[in-house]
This record gives C-alpha cells, sequence and structure tokens, in this order.
C-alpha cells in the first residue's frame, strides 16, 4: 500500500540504524566480547547467518501486513483478544529497549563527563527532549535521524582511520582457542541486533512505500558492519583481554585517537556520537509504545507517553549498582529479548500463513 504521508525508505532506514547502530555498537558490545573474547568477530559473523536464514520469513510477515497497523493487521489475524496478548508482549519488549539504554546512557555520562552531577538530575535532564521528540511523531524523529546520521557515521570513519596506527590486526587470530562454545554463547548476544529488524513490522504503516527484501537485506549487512568494526578495532587496539573486560570498548578507542603530536584528547567526540544515538533510540522507544496501542485522540496519546515518561523514569531512579545493572542486562533482558522477538516472529509467521491460506482482506 503506497501512501501519501509518512516517512521514505532512506529516513527509516537512517532512523533504524541510529537507534539499532547504538545498541550494537555500544549496549551489547561489551558482551559479546565478554562472552567470545578474541572469537567475537566470528560470533557476529554467525549471527549474521542465522539472521540471513530468518530473514526471509520477517520479509514474508511484511509483505502480508500489507502496510497496515500491526493492531489491526493481528485483530483479523487472531480476534481482539489475541491481538492485544501479542501487543502487550511486543510494549514489554519495547519497554526493555528504552530501560537499557536511558539505564545505560545515564549510567555513562556520570562515570565519564559529569562525574560530579548526581545521576537524579541526569536522569531527569535526558527524557524530556525524548518526550517532546515522541510527541512530535515518527516524522520528526526521522528528520532528526536524518541530521544526525551523517555527522555520526564520519565520525566513527575518522576514529577507525586515525587509530590504525595503533592496531595490530594478528591479535584477531588464532581462533578457537577456547573451543566453540563462547563463540555461540557470543553469537547470542550478537544476535540481540539483528532481532530487531523485526521493528520495522511495528513502524511499515508510516513508510509511503512498500519494504522490499532488499531494504532488509542491506540493513542487516549494515548492523554487521557496525558491529564487526568497534570489535575488531577493540580487540586489534587493546588485545583480547583487556578489550573483554572493558565496559564500553567502543569509546575507550577515542581515548587513543591523535593526530600528529598536537591533537589529541578528541573523546568529547564520542559524548555527540552516544547522545545522538540514544535520543533516537529513546525517542523511538517511547513512541512505538503508543503508537501500538494506535490511541486516536491527540489528548490521549499525550497522557499516555507522559504516563510511560514518568514510570520509565521513575524505574531508572530507582538505585541500582553497577554490578547488578551489567548481570540483569547479561544473564537476562538481552537473552530474553532475543528470545521473545524470534518467538514473536515465529508466531507472527504463523498468522500470517493463516491468513494468506484462508484469503482474508487487508484491514481496512
Amino acid at each position: 500500500m503506497n501512501k501519501q504521508t509518512g516517512i521514505g525508505i532512506l529516513p527509516l532506514a537512517f532512523t533504524w540504524i541510529m537507534s539499532v547502530g547504538l545498541n550494537n555498537h555500544v549496549l551489547v558490545l561489551p558482551f559479546i566480547l565478554h562472552s567470545s573474547g578474541r572469537d567475537s568477530w566470528i560470533s557476529v559473523l554467525i549471527g549474521m547467518g542465522l539472521a540471513l536464514i530468518w530473514s526471509p520469513l520477517l520479509y514474508y510477515i511484511l509483505k502480508s501486513a500489507k502496510g497496515y497497523h500491526l493492531k489491526d493487521w493481528l485483530v483479523q489475524a487472531c480476534g481482539k483478544a489475541g491481538a492485544w496478548i501479542i501487543l502487550a508482549i511486543i510494549l514489554l519488549g519495547q519497554f526493555a529497549v528504552v530501560f537499557s539504554t536511558y539505564e545505560d546512557t545515564v549510567r555513562w555520562t556520570d562515570s565519564s563527563y559529569l562525574l560530579e552531577t548526581p545521576q537524579f538530575i541526569i536522569t531527569i535532564a535526558i527524557l524530556p527532549l525524548c518526550y517532546f521528540a515522541a510527541q512530535g511523531g515518527i516524522e520528526t524523529i526521522a528528520i532528526c535521524a536524518g541530521l544526525f546520521f551523517p555527522f555520526v557515521a564520519l565520525l566513527g570513519i575518522f576514529v577507525m582511520a586515525v587509530n590504525f596506527q595503533f592496531k595490530d590486526y594478528t591479535l584477531l587470530f588464532p581462533l578457537f582457542v577456547d573451543g566453540y562454545a563462547p563463540v555461540w554463547k557470543g553469537a547470542v548476544y550478537a544476535g540481540v541486533g539483528y532481532a530487531e529488524l523485526l521493528m520495522l513490522l511495528f513502524i511499515q504503516h508510516h513508510v509511503k512505500k512498500p519494504i522490499r527484501y532488499l531494504h532488509v537485506f542491506l540493513l542487516l549487512m549494515m548492523i554487521t558492519w557496525i558491529t564487526t568494526g568497534p570489535i575488531s578495532g577493540s580487540i586489534s587496539a587493546f588485545g583480547a583481554v583487556e578489550a573483554s573486560i572493558q565496559r564500553y570498548p567502543a569509546f575507550e578507542q577515542w581515548k587513543l585517537a591523535r593526530i600528529g603530536s598536537y591533537i589529541e584528547h578528541m573523546d568529547f567526540f564520542s559524548i555527540f556520537q552516544w547522545l545522538s544515538g540514544a535520543f533516537i533510540r529513546i525517542s523511538l522507544g517511547l513512541y512505538l509504545m503508543i503508537e501500538l496501542l494506535k490511541v486516536k485522540s491527540v489528548v490521549g496519546k499525550n497522557i499516555a507517553l507522559l504516563a510511560v515518561s514518568v514510570v520509565m523514569m521513575l524505574v531508572v531512579i530507582i538505585p541500582k549498582s553497577d554490578m547488578m545493572f551489567d548481570a540483569m542486562l547479561y544473564n537476562y533482558l538481552f537473552p530474553g529479548y532475543l528470545i521473545l522477538m524470534f518467538s514473536l516472529s515465529l508466531v507472527l509467521g504463523g498468522l500470517a500463513v493463516r491468513m494468506n491460506r484462508k484469503g482474508r482482506r487487508a484491514p481496512s
């Protein structure tokens, strides 16, 4: 279904890359390195291979939805009760996405460049901007992503290039020194970013033109590049052991950046990179939680968005130790999210097959 309003494929790509790029470039990266060490880049390639096998199912679901709102499609496919159960599961996953990004952003800000600022103040300062972006809608978020993306991408290429002098890519080998189990464990965390391709289904009704399989494939390749780059860079710059114990290995590389003998300490660029990605990811997550409910009135949307934002802020404000938060992400949140999204794709795929066999029309 072609639409006159909404966003194009390119703004959609910028928005998705900025959101998932922060996740794989920052949030998941240390857990892949911790799990697989020197073999982490192989874990990403295994995750890519599994995602390629799964991607036709995703495209089949997208094609079956025909550009309609997910809630309408679910009601048509499994009735109102079934639709609300599935939507509740999706909302739980989106809440986890926003929470992990929001909490980690606050912690990184507090530990890296606002050391004397209470976490409570940082927490309160971050969310209002994301709230207003989410209130503005997907077009506002996509415009912001389009403005940020070129600078974030150029800075990534810049730090990779200037740090080439400090890297030893022979440190990426030998492989499988500790066997194959760590590689598969790292692939679980690498798969989290690929699983977020399912988010395309939540937003496809705002895209002017149908999403093709080529678009899915290119996004999949992009997230592979975004993930393998900082992983190989961290191992080649710091060694597998040091890289695996760093909390934010992608941004540790900024501390090495130097041009000649007089230009260094350029790690302030990392602040722009992180906050740009976090802004898009949190804003998009908040927006999707309200959009999936399909609240019709503007007042109702604003009230629901405000309520979700306040609850999110209160959850982040609750005191947690760094070790407790990291253990929660590593042991529960990221593996659970992968299982949730994969299981959801199987359920939606089954519903798509059922609708196509019965020849049901798309929701009006």
